[in-house]
């Protein structure tokens, strides 16, 4: 049985990523419209590669503060206060840092992952929202290893709120194109991150002491395999943009790609729901009792994911045959394939998901590599052959494969050691 407390948190982190898709299906809506095909696969060429860079800021932080709370959990000492004390000074210097980099280096390396059209002085524009997103994740990380799904709730939907509302008002007085669609993001993220740091006192730039990087080489320490993941996990999800904008394919193909890619990906918001709620009871399942009771609920999880795979499947494809069937015919079938991709990967979440329990992050980052190298390597292939529809095939060869080996790993693992858990 599901205790009232994870239900009324599911409920919370639920409807907060519901709120976020609501507005992030209108913001679709608002920009494949506003800027038409062309535009639309620039902008998303443009957000795609900075996202990039800005994942990689991470450095496997977050995750890494959300496992090591939960085994934290009975310690008495406030362990939310101890891991974000100098923490967050440390994040925010190494999203500064990285934007630097990529105010320097990316307009140069955009020349050869994106189409010609695309302008290193937008690229640069881009850039400036990697600080403000590196501070809003790390935040909602705070609020996630806590278990402080109220806040988490009203901060997750917020820079898409305000996103929306910008992007709208763009629209109906007919002044959006590229660089005022890159401005409204960067908006937007900031105002998430600065509204983040208001509502949470204990998120403030200190002097960072010796202990602070003691606290942050141990989380590098044990972070470094989710560091390997968040690298190799942002190529693998990122990288069909990339390849696209390498092989020349044209913005209209490109543009009907990104809009049947960001339809796939409302899968991933419900993927990311359903990881947030479980992921800090994961990482405190301290016997081999416990982990039976919870191995014993995941095939009704799979079976709830299921449906909603299938739901988003075909109400995904309906939705874009009714309002872009005529400017992107291409989109719903980049979407049927995507969708099975993404689908794959919420499916076994259940059970991969306590590789975290058993300190076994390798299996993940591995999973990761794989399914980026498999990404590339087919997409080598097929991208040429059959342009669009052979990025899409590739993802869902690489993601099918690489997640039920994952699946296969994890599970022999707990059956194997589930018996005798040690944790840190």
């Amino acid at each position: 049985m599901i205790s009232q407390e994870t239900a009324r948190h599911s409920f919370l982190v639920l409807s907060s990523n519901v709120l976020k898709l609501g507005f992030g299906f209108i913001t679709t809506m608002i920009l494949a419209s506003g800027l038409g095909p062309v535009g639309f696969g620039q902008y998303s060429q443009v957000i795609n590669l900075v996202l990039t860079v800005s994942a990689l800021a991470d450095f496997g932080i977050n995750l890494t503060f959300v496992r090591l709370y939960g085994k934290r959990s009975d310690d008495p000492q406030d362990a939310r206060i101890f891991w974000s004390r100098g923490i967050f000074t440390i994040r925010i210097l190494l999203s500064a840092v990285v934007t630097l980099f990529s105010l320097l280096l990316l307009p140069a390396i955009s020349m050869y992952v994106t189409s010609d059209e695309i302008r290193s002085t937008l690229v640069r524009l881009a850039c400036l929202m990697i600080v403000g997103d590196g501070i809003f994740s790390f935040v909602l990380a705070v609020c996630q290893a806590g278990q402080k799904f109220k806040k988490y709730a009203i901060l997750n939907p917020l820079p898409n709120i305000v996103r929306t509302v910008i992007l709208g008002l763009m629209y109906l007085t007919q002044s959006m194109n590229v660089d005022t669609a890159v401005l409204a993001i960067i908006a937007a993220v900031t105002t998430g991150s600065l509204v983040s740091i208001v509502i949470d006192p204990a998120l403030r730039l200190r002097r960072i002491r010796r202990d602070d990087l003691d606290n942050f080489r141990g989380m590098l320490g044990w972070g470094k395999w989710l560091l390997i993941q968040t690298i190799a996990n942002t190529f693998m999800v990122k990288l069909d943009l990339i390849m696209l904008g390498y092989f020349d394919i044209s913005n209209d193909l490109i543009g009907n790609y990104a809009l049947g890619l960001y339809f796939a990906s409302l899968i991933t918001i419900l993927q990311t729901t359903f990881i947030t709620v479980l992921l800090p009871r994961v990482s405190a399942l301290k016997s081999g009792q416990e982990v039976g009771r919870y191995m014993r609920r995941t095939f009704g999880m799979i079976m709830a994911i299921v449906s909603v795979v299938v739901c988003v499947g075909f109400g995904g494809s309906y939705a874009i045959r009714l309002f872009y069937g005529a400017e992107y015919p291409y989109a719903s079938s980049i979407f049927g394939y995507l969708i099975i991709a993404f689908g794959a990967s919420f499916i076994v979440t259940p059970i991969t998901i306590l590789a975290f329990t058993f300190d076994f992050p390798q299996i993940l980052a591995f999973q990761n590599i794989a399914a980026a190298v498999l990404v590339f390597g087919i997409q080598v292939l097929l991208i040429p052959l059959w342009g669009i529809l052979g990025a899409a095939i590739a993802v869902v060869l690489a993601r099918t494969i690489s997640e039920g080996a994952a699946m296969i790993a994890v599970y022999a693992r707990v059956n194997r050691d589930r018996d005798v858990m040690v944790h840190p």
